[in-house]
């Protein structure tokens, strides 16, 4: 029996003639694990970090976020002053302090677009003698001041005519024809105005106008007298305007005729008392707008400007009448702006309007004192002139007469008549 050497191949010795093929694995129903090119051969190393970094690793992953490393301490802040964030902050500040100066100044030009002139008042103080608190009005016409006061049970209306150019005075005690009434005042020698409750049936202004005044002189100081009683069946007018109050806003002028404004709780009109007419007044641009004064800068009935108080400063509308419409209507599209701004604490406003200036006068209790504060403006100048005083008085009646050269204030007293004179700059 002979034996024979059989020897078989491997990967280190090749087969040839003398060696047997390695059989074949038995067949196999799933395929290998893949496993790379000569992985076999490549030495595992214990130490990871000194392995080298394939292609595939050193590729990071999009959906892993980048390590981020914070700096410490005051670097976290001072990381951000580079160059580039001081220029925009830079630029940044300096655009808001532009606008910011911009902002002021149209503020300012809007409500402080002017300057400021002090004037002085010269007071003196006209006659003494006793008397109540009462409606305090002015007849430019022939420089009276006229003190008025209702009696309602009598119904008669008790007056003192105060004569600036002799500084006498007169009394006079009226019967109102017409009873019924609950308050009457008297405007001129020549005018008076009663008016019934708003919440009687008969709500209205009912005004006496004697058109045939007679001279008045030659009375010793008190002497009574009452020329509508003497007179009223020859020349006395009356007019009537039903739903309306009368105001102390009037005005006497040069021809001898005279309007009073009547108001309500909705709007004003004006009354013609020579003609017995009214006219109607356009409705103002805003709700809040509220009235604080009239004045007829054309010394007639045809022109008519209106003093507007709004939140912080007034307005100036002027309005021309209609006689055929029977209304004023607007001269310009929007009322004008004043250079004055609303004094918040006093509470009463007088206004005066002719073509050179506007005339703006604000009063009230302050501390126990009567303060009257005047401020003027010329149409030709952004001056405003102020002039302050304060008068040592319980009472809150003031009128105003406007003259081209200065502004006369007359102030009811305890017992006498103050007059406070201001001369104005143009």
């Amino acid at each position: 029996m002979s034996t024979s050497s059989e020897y078989y191949s491997s990967p280190d010795t090749p087969p040839d003639a003398t060696t047997v093929a390695t059989k074949a694995p038995p067949h196999a129903f799933e395929p290998p694990p893949y496993t790379p090119y000569c992985e076999a051969s490549v030495s595992l190393l214990s130490n990871q970090r000194n392995r080298p970094q394939s292609h595939q690793e050193s590729v990071q992953s999009p959906t892993t976020p980048p390590a981020i490393v914070r700096p410490r301490g005051y670097r976290r802040l001072t990381q951000y002053f580079t160059p580039k964030n001081l220029l925009i902050t830079g630029v940044t500040l300096l655009v808001l302090a532009l606008l910011s100066g911009v902002f002021t100044y149209l503020y300012i030009r809007g409500h402080l677009w002017y300057s400021e002139r002090n004037v002085n008042f010269v007071l003196e103080r006209h006659d003494s003698f006793h008397i109540h608190n009462s409606n305090l009005s002015y007849d430019k016409h022939y420089n009276t001041v006229i003190m008025s006061q209702f009696e309602v049970p009598a119904q008669r209306l008790v007056t003192f005519l105060l004569f600036l150019d002799t500084n006498e005075f007169r009394v006079l005690r009226t019967p109102i024809p017409t009873h019924g009434f609950d308050d009457c005042m008297r405007f001129a020698d020549s005018t008076y105005c009663c008016t019934t409750s708003v919440h009687s049936r008969n709500y209205q202004t009912k005004c006496w106008h004697q058109s045939k005044h007679h001279e008045i002189g030659g009375f010793p100081n008190g002497t009574e007298y009452d020329h509508f009683v003497k007179q009223s069946k020859n020349g006395t007018k009356e007019s009537l305007v039903s739903h309306y109050h009368y105001s102390k806003h009037w005005q006497h002028f040069y021809d001898g005729s005279e309007a009073i404004v009547l108001e309500n709780a909705v709007n004003n009109v004006i009354l013609d008392i020579n003609e017995n007419k009214h006219y109607e007044l356009p409705e103002k641009e805003k709700k809040s707008y509220k009235s604080a004064g009239f004045y007829f800068p054309m010394d007639d009935i045809g022109e008519l400007n209106e003093l507007i108080k709004t939140k912080d400063h007034f307005k100036v509308c002027e309005y021309k009448l209609d006689e055929r419409l029977k209304k004023y209507y607007n001269k310009h599209e929007k009322c004008a702006k004043m250079p004055i701004v609303i004094d918040p604490r006093l509470g009463k406003t007088l206004f005066c309007s002719i073509p050179t200036y506007n005339g703006v006068l604000q009063y009230g209790h302050i501390d126990g004192k009567l303060e009257l504060n005047l401020k003027v403006n010329f149409t030709s100048s952004t001056t405003v002139q102020v002039a302050k005083t304060s008068v040592n008085t319980t009472f809150e009646s003031v009128v105003m007469d406007c003259n081209e050269e200065n502004v006369d204030l007359y102030v009811l007293g305890e017992k006498s008549v103050y007059k406070a004179t201001v001369a104005l700059f143009d």
